[in-house]
């Protein structure tokens, strides 16, 4: 077990649960399990500076999320956020186009074939190609994106489409024309693997940032 006191972060996104943050000081990416809220999971904004009390971590880690921390407390710090070093980090974080996104190729992956070798986040720098359109497929909005020369898209996590200003009734393609569903224009995604149903862990996108 490993224990850090009063760290500070920077929220990135929730997923039910879970909340996803950013590590300035070690560059890292983080999944958090709070046993108490100081604020409100739907008040705490992209981006936000955070002060996280104790971390710990199991003793025998999920094999999905190595980045799984538990903290006792979790509040939005009274401090200005970076965010020029906040996007520094989240460039040299960005992951390389030469692999699938997450590491594994497919919308999907089953729970037993991740044994904890590979992280269950991965932040992807965008081209000017992308959209937000509704999947035939499954019939949630999709982020489409540029990915090693050729396209690919994942869902919007339930709760990113919640922080939409306008939900689109027609794909919109192009950087400029997101800022419309966006209120910015996206530069990096954070895509993660959810909990498993049905003994499969689907690829999501939890976050969209300038």
């Amino acid at each position: 077990m490993t224990k850090s006191h009063r760290t500070p972060l920077i929220h990135l996104a929730t997923l039910g649960r879970e909340h996803f943050a950013l590590d300035l000081s070690n560059e890292r990416l983080l999944r958090l399990e709070t046993l108490s809220l100081e604020t409100a999971s739907s008040e705490i904004a992209p981006l936000a500076p955070l002060m996280v009390g104790e971390l710990t971590t199991d003793e025998h880690p999920d094999p999905m999320r190595p980045e799984l921390f538990r903290c006792d407390t979790l509040q939005v710090a009274n401090a200005k956020a970076p965010r020029r070093r906040t996007r520094k980090v989240l460039e040299r974080l960005a992951a390389p186009t030469h692999q699938p996104p997450l590491w594994r190729s497919g919308p999907s992956v089953a729970y037993s074939r991740l044994v904890g070798m590979h992280p269950s986040t991965a932040i992807l720098s965008l081209t000017k190609s992308m959209s937000i359109f509704e999947s035939p497929r499954d019939h949630l909005l999709h982020l489409g994106f540029s990915w090693n020369e050729t396209m690919d898209s994942l869902p919007l996590s339930l709760e990113l489409c919640e922080r939409l200003i306008a939900q689109p009734a027609q794909p919109v393609s192009g950087r400029k024309a997101l800022k419309a569903i966006l209120g910015y224009r996206p530069s990096f995604a954070l895509v993660a693997y959810a909990l498993p149903e049905d003994g499969y862990c689907k690829k999501v996108v939890v976050g969209l940032y300038q």
